[in-house]
């Protein structure tokens, strides 16, 4: 952002300017958020303002992974002006997988498939023999349908 008088702020600058409106003014760089007064409408005003004035993407628990605002305000530094600014966390230790062979999967993806199948035809058979074995009202056969006055007064 710019000043009034047209001159480009420090990134630094930016940055107290965010912490001091969505703080107070009198808000302690090494403090904590909680003694900062920091709470769920402060988190994400602080959020929207770095991302939308600096172009830094914060994480919503931005307040457990830099306990103080001195230390988000050392990230916000050094991610401001990178191409891509967001750090992200370390990937899971994946030497414990292990994927099943193709070979079983596409057994699996059968067996599956044909367990629907089943329970489609048995779901049509049920229809239909519930259809054809239970005797269905006259007065709800096509043939009559025309007559109201049997279902609404049947004799």
């Amino acid at each position: 952002s710019e000043v009034e008088s047209g001159e480009a702020t420090m990134p630094q600058d930016d940055v107290d300017a965010i912490f001091s409106s969505v703080l107070g003014d009198g808000f302690e760089e090494n403090a904590s958020w909680a003694d900062n007064g920091m709470n769920s409408m402060a988190h994400a005003e602080m959020s929207a303002l770095v991302e939308e004035r600096l172009k830094v993407r914060l994480s919503v628990n931005f307040r457990e992974m830099w306990k103080t605002p001195s230390e988000l305000k050392s990230f916000i530094l050094e991610q401001s002006g990178t191409s891509f600014p967001i750090r992200l966390n370390d990937l899971a230790d994946n030497s414990a997988y292990y994927a099943l062979p193709q070979l079983a999967m596409m057994v699996l993806q059968g067996i599956g498939i044909v367990l629907h199948l089943i329970l489609l035809a048995t779901s049509f058979s049920v229809a239909y023999i519930v259809g054809k074995v239970l005797p269905m009202p006259s007065a709800l056969n096509a043939a009559n349908i025309g007559n109201c006055e049997e279902l609404l007064y049947p004799p």
